[in-house]
């Protein structure tokens, strides 16, 4: 079960300030510079006990954790947990309890997988440095049963996390929304770093905004209608670069400029993160351009869809877009690269 959208700064437009404006009440909590990671426990059509884990590229069943253990972060937690009797049992207890047995219903928790923010053997994440080993830090638990689906407020949250023995994601601010208290939260140092007492780390990569309780989830709805979740960073971590005039092709211009905007050495850091724990090999040569351009494209239509869409015309059409992004992903890959060349 995909998380929904979170808007980020650059399609963050003035009817969705007004939306987080009109909330009584929201939850400010540190954006991690990690890994997405997820947990499904629940049942099946004949309402067998099952439990998924993975990311929103990634779903591990039983089966393949047992098979390949360790090789990647998902796998780990998932290792970290099934060892755990006591907090499988308290996930089995909890199953039950929400759930009551009904097949096609489950929970679903959603985290932030960091740490060292560099590979550890055969584990591999990505971000900044916040501790010496690995740690999962959840930000939310949907609960899916008969056909409707419903975040946990804030408090259950908390309870439901100290239940299974799983950290939330700091929480910064807890009130009205007010803009001049959300940029002062972007001043703060890490809480994560804090907590695992490594050097203070400033500036956080950003906060993320969410209305308190959360809405409800109707089948067949547009999530982003029905969940107001907003991300700000810091920017340094933002994933754009400065505009630059076209260099060929007149026409072709709002795409060119388009391209530079979205194609950073994160967003393809993301992506690399992405395409390895999907098990592809990334050999950081040449020959990875077989595979990243074309996930990059993926990823900037997925993420980038309101952008995106601004620069199609009857001269600017979905090809030219894409040959623009993937031309200036080939031209940053190389750069990245040229040591090993």
């Amino acid at each position: 079960m995909l998380f929904p959208e979170v808007l980020s700064p650059q399609r963050i437009k003035d009817d969705d300030w007004a939306t987080i404006y009109s909330v009584p009440e929201v939850i400010c909590t540190e954006k991690a510079d990690g890994s997405s990671w997820r947990m499904l426990v629940g049942y099946n059509e004949t309402g067998e006990l099952i439990m998924q884990f993975g990311s929103h590229h990634v779903v591990l069943n039983l089966e393949d954790i047992k098979v390949q253990k360790s090789s990647s972060i998902h796998r780990w937690f998932a290792n970290s947990i099934l060892e755990d009797v006591a907090r499988c049992q308290t996930l089995r207890n909890y199953a039950q309890f929400l759930l009551g047995g009904v097949p096609n219903s489950f929970f679903a928790i959603y985290a932030e997988a960091y740490g060292s923010g560099k590979e550890m053997g055969t584990i591999q994440t990505t971000g900044k440095k916040y501790a010496q080993d690995y740690f999962l830090a959840i930000f939310d638990v949907l609960i899916w049963k008969q056909e409707e689906g419903k975040f946990l407020d804030w408090d259950a949250l908390d309870d439901f996390c100290h239940a299974i023995s799983l950290p939330l994601v700091p929480i910064m601010y807890r009130g009205k929304p007010d803009k001049e208290i959300f940029k002062s939260l972007l001043t703060a140092h890490s809480y994560l770093a804090e907590s695992h007492k490594m050097p203070e780390l400033k500036p956080i990569e950003g906060i993320v905004i969410k209305s308190n309780p959360p809405q409800k989830i109707a089948p067949g709805k547009d999530w982003t209608n029905q969940w107001y979740t907003f991300k700000l960073k810091n920017a340094e971590f933002e994933e754009v670069r400065p505009k630059k005039e076209p260099r060929e092709h007149a026409d072709w211009g709002p795409a060119e400029i388009f391209a530079e905007q979205v194609v950073t050495r994160e967003r393809i850091h993301h992506v690399i993160a992405q395409l390895t724990e999907q098990g592809n090999i990334i050999e950081h040569s040449l020959r990875d351009l077989s595979i990243i351009p074309k996930a990059m494209i993926a990823d900037i239509v997925k993420e980038e869809k309101a952008l995106y869409e601004t620069c199609l015309s009857d001269i600017i059409t979905e090809h030219i877009i894409n040959k623009c992004l993937n031309k200036y992903t080939i031209q940053l890959y190389k750069t990245m690269i040229q040591p090993q060349l």
